[in-house]
């Protein structure tokens, strides 16, 4: 509107205008640079396993370009509701000065309105501990209920109102399990106290109905049984050491939490599928020795749970590597490694699998070892960098 009622601007004017913008425009492209260069290793690997060819590579560029289009529609409409907007202002306050300062508050709250709140570190914690958990393969997780989804110990005497319970549980857990549940992760809280109804009530209290139909409760109520032959669709006798029927452990309630699941979806649960949140260390030992991934909760520390699961992870590698060199595997020992494994390992072009997995153990301890460290620190910034 300015360009065209002043006498003054002529079409020279108006080309230079636009001859800037446009070299504005041009300029700002060399930003691509190192993306390209990322995306250029990122191709040249799934190329050669097959994933992706030239073709396929221009067209998805191409259709990142048409989202550009997008983004200067976006920008365009934004333009016209705020030009809009400012026309009604105008319309309506006495003064230029006034309806200036009623239109930056008008902005100014629509901004804040929609800014997204950041995420705390319980928040990242939960999200962090969620995302490990499906990494590794998980189908139930079991929690504890005394002293890990709750901050107070029960001791299967709590005589005051669920409501009252509600307050002790813990955040983490309470944006863990519905993270779990969204993720298809069956969750399942397992506890030595008898009080499985008011367990059921706070649980109602803490999530949606959605959540709560899919939680399973395991207390020490006898309303549930496990027999030897149960046993056996969970892991073989010979790795319970005969505490599968022994209410003295989490074991039994483990595998009647995986029979339910399975009663349910149909989906077999084994120990190898199973992880348990616990904060005793005895629970999480005897978890450990039957196959179940045992996971020990410190409340103060609950950023160590990924570390926890990549150090369970390291023991996997450490045992598929011993059956390897025993003999079990020896199918495994003569095979060449997958090409994709050899590039990402820089591993030699006769490299076998058992190869592969010395390295990928070495770099869970890497990850395990970077994650201690990092919990282990209260600062913003990270030590790692310099180092990674």
């Amino acid at each position: 509107m300015y360009l065209s009622s002043n006498p003054k601007i002529v079409a020279t004017d108006i080309v230079l205008l636009l001859t800037y913008v446009n070299i504005y425009l041009v300029f700002l492209s060399i930003a691509v640079l190192p993306f390209f260069i990322e995306q250029r290793a990122v191709f040249l690997r799934e190329r050669t396993n097959s994933g992706l060819n030239v073709f396929s590579y221009v067209a998805a560029n191409f259709i990142g370009l048409n989202s550009y289009g997008i983004f200067l529609t976006v920008v365009f409409l934004s333009l016209v509701v705020a030009e809009t907007l400012m026309h009604l202002i105008s319309a309506i306050a006495p003064q230029f000065i006034i309806g200036m300062a009623l239109g930056a508050a008008i902005f100014g709250t629509a901004v804040m309105a929609t800014r997204r709140p950041s995420v705390d570190q319980i928040e990242a914690q939960a999200l962090e501990a969620a995302a490990g958990l499906k990494s590794t393969g998980a189908k139930l997780v079991c929690i504890d209920f005394d002293a890990t989804f709750v901050t107070v110990h029960t001791g299967g005497l709590w005589a005051e109102s669920a409501a009252a319970l509600r307050r002790h549980v813990r955040r983490f857990f309470l944006l863990l399990v519905p993270l779990l549940c969204e993720a298809h992760v069956n969750v399942a809280i397992v506890t030595f106290s008898p009080q499985v109804q008011l367990i059921q009530d706070v649980l109602r209290l803490c999530f949606s109905a959605q959540v709560t139909d899919q939680l399973v409760v395991r207390g020490d109520d006898r309303s549930w049984t496990v027999t030897q032959d149960q046993t056996l669709t969970f892991m073989p006798l010979w790795q319970t050491d005969g505490r599968h029927l022994d209410r003295k452990f989490k074991l039994p309630f483990m595998i009647s939490a995986a029979l339910e699941v399975q009663r349910r979806s149909g989906d077999v649960i084994r120990n190898r599928d199973t992880v348990l949140v616990d904060d005793d260390v005895v629970n999480v030992r005897v978890a450990n020795d039957s196959g179940v991934v045992g996971v020990y909760f410190d409340p103060d520390e609950q950023d160590r749970l990924e570390s926890f699961l990549q150090e369970e992870t390291m023991k996997t590698y450490t045992h598929l590597l011993d059956d390897m060199e025993h003999g079990h595997l020896d199918e495994w020992c003569t095979m060449t490694a997958p090409l994709i494994g050899r590039n990402h390992y820089n591993l030699p072009n006769d490299a076998k699998v058992y190869d592969m997995i010395k390295y990928i153990r070495a770099d869970e301890t890497n990850h395990r070892d970077e994650n201690h460290i990092l919990a282990s620190i209260h600062q913003k910034s990270n030590p790692l960098i310099k180092q990674h």
